[in-house]
């Protein structure tokens, strides 16, 4: 989960409401809600609060989707949104990219193995005649 909005529908989802029954049991506006889950908008302190203690979430996981789901203590004296909010969660783009690209160079080097051990040994091993079809015959 990357986004907020994410985080708000899974929290929602596995609560089993919908966005209405929630707005109606929390006093939270439909409209914010909405622009919340559809545009990624993200939710002024007051909203965050009411997430917080209905979901009883952390705070650091609902805002950046770092660290643990489960809320320890809901301090609310933290700023919802810094800079340093944004560069965590743009370093951990970067840190998803970096894992996908380690996962193909996994699976690549795991194929040029294989292919190494059907060639007989080496790849840096010069082909024979035959290898290269200019055998005798």
């Amino acid at each position: 989960m990357n986004t907020i909005s994410e985080r708000v529908s899974y929290l929602l989802e596995n609560k089993g409401l919908t966005p209405y029954a929630f707005c109606k049991e929390t006093g939270f506006s439909e409209g914010t809600l909405s622009r919340i889950l559809k545009k990624n908008q993200r939710p002024n302190e007051s909203n965050i609060k009411v997430l917080l203690e209905f979901f009883r979430v952390s705070r650091a996981w609902l805002i950046s989707g770092i660290g643990s789901e489960v809320a320890t203590n809901i301090k609310d004296d933290v700023p919802v949104w810094s800079d340093k909010d944004d560069e965590i969660a743009r370093l951990k783009a970067q840190i998803d990219d970096a894992m996908r690209s380690i996962a193909l160079l996994t699976e690549t080097n795991r194929n040029l193995s294989r292919i190494i051990s059907m060639t007989g040994g080496s790849i840096d091993k010069p082909f024979n005649d035959n290898q290269r079809g200019k055998g005798k015959g």
